[in-house]
C-alpha cells in the first residue's frame, strides 16, 4: 500500500509528463492579429482579409456613415454568405 507522500509524488510526476510546453523559439500569434476577418452588412461582405483591429476600424467608419447591420466575422464564415 502506498503512503500519501508516494501518491502525491506519483500524481506530480504524471502531471509533469502530461504538460505541454511551447517550443523554445515558438511564437504564438493571436487570431485577432491575423488577416482573417471580414466586415459584413445585411446585404454583402464589405471588406475581408483584415486583422480584427482593421475590421473594427472599418466597421466604425461605416457606422459613422449611418450604415447599419454591420458585424465582424471570419473570412471563412463570410464566404458562406
Amino acid at each position: 500500500m502506498k503512503t500519501d507522500e508516494e501518491e502525491k509524488d506519483m500524481e506530480s510526476q504524471i502531471a509533469q509528463e502530461t504538460e505541454v510546453a511551447p517550443a523554445e523559439n515558438e511564437v504564438v500569434v493571436s487570431e485577432l492579429n491575423q488577416p482573417i476577418w471580414s466586415v459584413v452588412s445585411f446585404e454583402k461582405c464589405i471588406k475581408s482579409s483584415l486583422t480584427y483591429d482593421e475590421a473594427l476600424e472599418e466597421m466604425n467608419d461605416l457606422i459613422s456613415q449611418k450604415i447599419s447591420g454591420l458585424c465582424i466575422i471570419t473570412d471563412e464564415a463570410a464566404n458562406r454568405l
